[in-house]
């Protein structure tokens, strides 16, 4: 990839020779990309012209270097114009690919309009693949996964639930802060949006409010979208500790979720001979916390893998040992164990079974 923003000058065109054949010695790369064509010099579209006509270029000792086997690939935002067009019209995906097809010839007249691109250059091109501006609901998805990635980063390296007031946030990204021009930045600018006002915004919280493992995220103040007359947002990301009654509600939504699944997975661990002891509000409360949105049968796999690896150490065992227990290097993992939440993730402790003593005792 050649940024040919580095070749301005006319000095550049040799220093853009040199590279690109140091390139292909080195790499043998099949595809070059010269990434904003637009802003090299000029001298290098001229020095493209034998590239690309006679599949060859000298390097910095003079040898040819060969190219027959070599796509360029060129990006540029110029016909931006038209692109900003579109970006304003909150097309779906769909029709902003059918508006598109139909404001390519345009395009590319604005291309040959551009003295950054002689007739010659654009003769030697093959193809022309304009690239649509992002729409509205491209924005959103990309905000969406940004939130969740987020949320996984404070849950995985602090331990702490990040909750969302997601319709509202989404807005506040996309339509509320959101530049729709098509330099502005594209999804980098929905990354960018994403980290300065929600990320900073739950660090700072955290720091003014420590021990605190459980936030709710939303938007609080006047917002610009919804009054043609306000010309500044008042609206902003709020951050406080997640109210009793949505933890309440996403751990019943925990339940009807897992519970099928998670009847059958500890009928078949006691079908095993697995004896277990543990709280199934501990369990659906964890299960809650790590993600409701996650293939419930992958986040119940994924909880219960210290048990299955416990398992596995039974049936190792069994397998080495049951002939001539007197030859084991340890004594045979117990089958009955009692199952703890620490940090979110199982933890399995071996438990003896009750003597009958104990047992009678217990039913009297």
């Amino acid at each position: 990839i050649f940024d040919m923003a580095e070749y301005q000058d006319d000095k550049d065109v040799q220093k853009f020779q040199f590279n690109l054949t140091d390139t292909m010695l080195e790499a043998n790369t099949p595809v070059i990309l010269l990434d904003e064509i637009e802003k090299a010099n000029k001298g290098v579209g001229r020095l493209l012209f034998s590239v690309l006509d006679e599949a060859r270029l000298a390097d910095r000792n003079g040898r040819p270097v060969n190219f027959s086997n070599v796509f360029f690939l060129f990006t540029t935002n110029a016909g931006d114009t038209t692109f900003d067009f579109l970006a304003g019209r909150n097309y779906s995906d769909e029709e902003m690919l059918r508006q598109l097809n139909d404001f390519n010839k345009l395009i590319f007249t604005n291309l040959k309009d551009d003295p950054q691109f002689p007739a010659p250059l654009l003769g030697r091109m093959t193809g022309f693949v304009p690239f649509a501006p992002m729409t509205d609901e491209t924005n959103r998805k990309i905000a969406r996964r940004q939130l969740k990635r987020t949320a996984k980063i404070f849950m995985d390296k602090q331990n702490v639930k990040v909750r969302y007031d997601m319709s509202n946030l989404l807005r506040f990204i996309t339509r509320e802060k959101l530049d729709t021009s098509s330099d502005a930045g594209g999804a980098r600018q929905v990354v960018n949006l994403v980290r300065k006002n929600v990320t900073n915004a739950i660090s700072q919280y955290l720091i003014f409010h420590p021990g605190t493992y459980d936030v709710y995220v939303s938007t609080v103040g006047k917002a610009r979208t919804e009054d043609k007359f306000q010309l500044d947002s008042e609206e902003r990301v709020e951050v406080h500790a997640t109210p009793k009654e949505i933890i309440a509600g996403d751990y019943q939504a925990a339940v009807a979720k897992f519970k099928p699944l998670l009847s059958k997975r500890l009928h078949n661990y006691r079908l095993r001979g697995i004896r277990i002891s543990a709280k199934p509000r501990d369990i659906f409360t964890t299960l809650a916390r790590i993600d409701l949105d996650e293939n419930p049968a992958q986040a119940i796999k994924t909880l219960f893998e210290p048990l299955d690896h416990y398992i596995q150490t039974i049936d190792e065992w069994n397998l080495e040992y049951s002939k001539n227990p007197q030859a084991a290097r340890s004594p045979k993992p117990s089958s009955y164990v009692k199952l703890l939440i620490d940090n979110n993730e199982l933890v399995v402790t071996e438990t003896k079974p009750k003597s009958k003593e104990g047992k009678a005792k217990a039913n009297a």
